[in-house]
């Protein structure tokens, strides 16, 4: 059978009936990417209710590592929804909960006691993070990065760089939030360094607050809203050092590009919040206690997701790290493809990643104008 398949237009009969109920019962806010309704999915396919089936590139935008239904993750939640479905940890422990904690711990960096909180959503997690450094360090101040995206919370959304969709007419913003230009060495001159980067955030201290009210830096190992851009190697290094310096915590937000989506063990290092995952999580790496918040976590068929999700991320590792991400693809979400369809992407994606596509692009600066000058001081 192949793997993508019309039967209706698009989209069919069904997927109209179930979005002109959609429009009366549910508001315009949660806003839909495309006009079909899924009834099914497996691996990296889905079904619409008119039975078209197509090739997901979204994967619950980033979700879903491993593809849809992997079966050793339907088994761990089948098993898990015969003891109990949801207790809440803070009123009745379980196991799980500490399990998946124990194993978070284990795979972050540094030889030092780790700890870790399971949430709601990145968006919660984003905002514990910015309340324990807060209240550990007993100053007010955040500094984030332009074209950042951090979540649509009130405080989330204040850290948030792009106006439209997210930001337009939702005014006042939460205060002591301050924002520099990011790493992007793609739109500016070659011979901007790291070091002009990083000067940025020491210009702030001197323009926009003074370094003694900082309680946190937050920043995205690769942006996803600003438009996947990749700073420089050493970059994180640079501003960890900064933030060393003057007693200011430094915050992974990781929520689009963590767990399996990169391989970002330089900025795991510079970290002292990682926030992970659409689900939510922090880990904590700094030796010295944090002042505990009053938290929300989440189910516990979540818990059990991510450990047979990591499970199956270590039986790759025979692969090249670099290709890893990619074995993770083909092996597990591109499994249900037509064999050519599937073969030919691996190749692809491989041959891109093997040979550094993305960094022999010819900087251009009457296509690509730098956005901000280098600083040379």
């Amino acid at each position: 059978m192949a793997t993508i398949q019309i039967r209706t237009e698009i989209p069919g009969p069904r997927s109209r009936a179930l979005m002109a109920r959609r429009e009366v019962a549910i508001p315009r806010g949660p806003a839909n990417a495309t006009p079909v309704f899924a009834a099914r999915a497996d691996g990296a396919t889905i079904e619409d209710v008119d039975g078209n089936r197509y090739i997901d590139f979204a994967g619950g935008i980033g979700c879903l590592n491993i593809g849809h239904s992997a079966p050793r993750v339907i088994s761990a939640i089948q098993e898990q929804l015969e003891k109990h479905l949801h207790l809440c940890f803070a009123v009745t422990p379980y196991e799980g909960y500490v399990a998946v904690a124990e194993k978070l711990n284990s795979l972050a960096p540094g030889n030092f006691t780790k700890k870790t909180i399971l949430l709601n959503s990145g968006a919660e997690a984003i905002e514990n993070a910015v309340k324990i450094a807060r209240a550990y360090t007993k100053r007010p101040a955040v500094i984030c990065f332009e074209d950042a995206f951090h979540g649509r919370t009130l405080l989330t959304m204040s850290l948030t760089s792009k106006t439209h969709p997210y930001k337009a007419g939702f005014q006042p913003f939460a205060s002591d939030i301050y924002r520099i230009p990011f790493a992007y060495p793609y739109r500016n001159p070659s011979s901007t360094s790291s070091a002009d980067f990083a000067h940025h955030l020491e210009d702030a201290f001197k323009r926009s607050v003074a370094p003694e009210s900082v309680a946190a830096l937050i920043v995205e190992p690769i942006q996803g809203e600003g438009g996947f851009v990749i700073p420089p190697r050493d970059y994180f290094k640079l501003l960890q050092n900064i933030c060393r310096k003057h007693g200011i915590l430094f915050i992974a937000d990781e929520i689009q590009s963590g767990f399996a989506r990169s391989l970002l063990a330089e900025m795991k290092k510079a970290a002292d919040l990682i926030a992970q995952l659409r689900q939510g999580l922090i880990i904590s790496q700094r030796q010295r206690p944090f002042h505990e918040s009053e938290l929300y976590r989440v189910k516990t068929y979540l818990h059990y997701d991510h450990i047979v999700s990591r499970y199956i991320y270590e039986q790759q590792q025979s692969r090249s790290p670099k290709t890893l991400d990619i074995v993770l693809s083909s092996k597990q979400c591109w499994a249900p493809l037509a064999p050519e369809v599937a073969q030919h992407l691996e190749s692809l994606v491989l041959s891109f990643i093997q040979n550094k596509q993305w960094r022999s692009r010819t900087h251009d600066p009457a296509l690509h104008p730098p956005r901000h000058g280098p600083h040379l001081e």
